[in-house]
């Protein structure tokens, strides 16, 4: 058979402190933590504390407008490092993925074929004097009625 329980007793006297223990130092890595002891040199990491991603929250409202966009070179962001600071230049082989109409060399057009152009005189294409219209009469041997045509005066009288 158990008693009563008795008064509590004067409290003792206090201890010696102990001896300084050693901290704990933490380190993040991604979604891992590593723990070592002061002046150990290497941590060890937990398993990835990465919980489940939780439920998508609701949209928020509308951001404002941006300023307007740019189409000069300069003003393109984004742009990979191997193009350079300027517009690149490529030649008819280096281009790929040409649409399937295009054909495997680069198209050329006559001038007919081309729509949207001028009306031109035949001499326009072919250059020849032959073609041209409204020719100047030139005199084939100088008399007093021969006119210089630079001044447009008499060469002799």
């Amino acid at each position: 058979m158990k008693g009563d329980t008795g008064d509590q007793g004067p409290r003792g006297y206090a201890g010696s402190d102990g001896a300084n223990g050693k901290s704990l130092e933490f380190v993040w890595s991604g979604y891992t933590l590593g723990v070592r002891q002061e002046g150990t040199t290497s941590y060890t990491y937990s398993t990835s504390l990465r919980g489940a991603t939780g439920a998508k929250g609701d949209k928020g409202d509308k951001g404002d407008t941006g300023p307007a966009g740019t189409t000069t070179w300069s003003g393109i962001t984004g742009k990979p490092s191997w193009i350079g600071s300027s517009k690149p230049t490529y030649t008819w082989s280096e281009i790929t993925s040409k649409p399937s109409w295009i054909g495997s060399s680069k198209p050329s057009y006559s001038y007919s074929e081309i729509s949207g152009t001028p009306s031109l005189a035949d001499v326009a294409t072919s250059g020849s004097y032959n073609d041209l219209s409204n020719k100047p009469v030139i005199d084939t041997a100088l008399s007093s009625t021969s006119t210089n045509a630079v001044q447009n005066k008499v060469i002799y009288e």
